[in-house]
Parts: C-alpha cells; structure tokens; sequence
C-alpha cells in the first residue's frame, strides 16, 4: 500500500473538522493516534492503492481522474 500524504500537526488542527473532532475527543479523553485516516466527508469508501495499479473516479458534468502510485520507498 502507498504511504499517505504527511500533515504536519498544524495543519491538521487548523482544519475546523478536524479541529472539532480532536477537541470532542478529548473531552472523552480520547484522541486521534498516529496513523489513523480520518474522511471529513468523503463521497465514498476509502480505497487502498496498491502499487502501479491506477484508480480512476468519474464524475459527471466535470469528467475525471485517474491516480496511481509507484513503490513505497524509507522515509
């Protein structure tokens, strides 16, 4: 699987969704952990991308995409 994109901390928080569900859970002494994906209103199901295998998504009235990923490589 293709490694997901990295976010620095501040970014993240400064997302109001994400800002609103980190201080909800820490109401709840719970929080995000390292790792997690979290969807603010994804249209549909994560989908896991496997090297060199594209994935395309369709939209009406704006056409598409199509992306892909090579290898995962060390950071």
């Amino acid at each position: 699987m293709c490694p997901p994109a990295a976010v620095d901390a501040g970014d993240r928080l400064a997302d109001p969704q994400i800002g609103g569900l980190t201080s909800s859970l820490a109401e709840r002494e719970l929080a995000l952990e390292e790792g997690w994906i979290v969807l603010t209103g994804g249209m549909t199901d994560a989908v896991p991308l496997e090297p060199d295998r594209p994935v395309t998504a369709e939209f009406t009235h704006l056409g598409g995409v199509t992306v892909s990923c090579g290898e995962a490589r060390p950071m």
